[in-house]
């Protein structure tokens, strides 16, 4: 079952790096990790075979998970920075991020 739940999110930094915030309403996993509900930053290492390493740090700074993702490029810019997030049965999973003023998205590779 996928059910997509956009999740408003603020971009910090344009750039080679990008780095958005996110508020996550409840617990996500990510990888063989769960994250509560609560405050993250993603970045983006750009690794150049076309896939993408996030780093998903806590509000204290700490890196919690990290992940692979997909860069996809858009014919239009992102309008606002958001996680789109996929639900199976009861686990919420991250999908996609979209950041603001970016012509790209990431798919996070399951």
């Amino acid at each position: 079952m996928l059910i997509g739940s956009g999740i408003a999110a603020s971009a910090l930094l344009a750039g080679n790096t990008n780095l958005v915030t996110v508020t996550l309403p409840y617990a996500v996993t990510v990888g063989t990790a769960t994250l509560p509900s609560g405050n993250y930053t993603i970045s983006s290492v750009d690794m150049n075979a076309g896939e993408d390493i996030l780093v998903i740090r806590s509000e204290k700074g700490d890196v919690v998970a990290t992940l692979q993702a997909q860069k996809t490029y858009m014919n239009n810019r992102s309008e606002k920075s958001q996680v789109v997030l996929s639900r199976d049965g009861n686990t919420w999973n991250l999908d996609k991020l979209f950041v603001e003023g970016d012509g790209v998205s990431y798919q996070f590779v399951k």
